[in-house]
């Protein structure tokens, strides 16, 4: 058997060559038409919450924001569970939801949820939504890195308050 389809093949090669580029070009096309991705997202969805509560401890952060914030978003549809990081000054919590949640749906729970916390949290906190990304991008930034961007954006606050009052200060009239 192996005999004969030899000698078929050695006596039509020019059909073994069409055929086989036959093959070649319904299989690209087919390549083209499949939806593969190359990194695939199976990461949850997710909504983040960062706070920046300077002059804080660990510990107050834990107590004053973290754990308020924490209970604010208890009972939202669809939420699974949450998880936070505090640091001196920063509190970072992250809402995870159901895959059958939609991200903006469950970003809308998150910020009326937010609009409410704010008043159990001490005076000065600043809070933040994190943008829409994956979990993916979230676990390749590290706490510490994001605690030092928003510390620094914190001063630069402070800064820019501080200054913008000192201006205004001494535009006024002097009696």
């Amino acid at each position: 058997m192996l005999e004969r389809i030899l000698r078929f093949s050695i006596e039509h090669r020019w059909l073994v060559v069409l055929a086989v580029v036959v093959a070649a070009v319904v299989g690209a096309w087919s390549l083209t038409q499949l939806p593969i991705d190359a990194v695939p997202d199976i990461t949850n969805r997710q909504v983040q919450i960062n706070a920046v509560a300077p002059a804080l401890s660990p510990i107050e952060v834990e107590k004053q924001v973290t754990y308020p914030l924490e209970n604010a978003l208890a009972g939202i549809p669809g939420l699974e569970y949450t998880r936070s990081l505090s640091r001196n000054g920063f509190s970072q919590v992250t809402a995870v939801f159901d895959d059958a949640v939609d991200v903006y749906f469950a970003r809308q729970q998150v910020s009326e949820r937010l609009t409410s916390a704010r008043e159990d949290l001490p005076p000065g906190t600043e809070l933040v939504m994190g943008p829409i990304s994956t979990g993916l991008l979230l676990r390749m930034l590290s706490a510490p890195l994001l605690a030092s961007l928003f510390a620094g954006l914190m001063v630069a606050s402070l800064i820019a308050r501080t200054t913008a009052r000192a201006l205004s200060r001494n535009d006024r009239p002097q009696a």
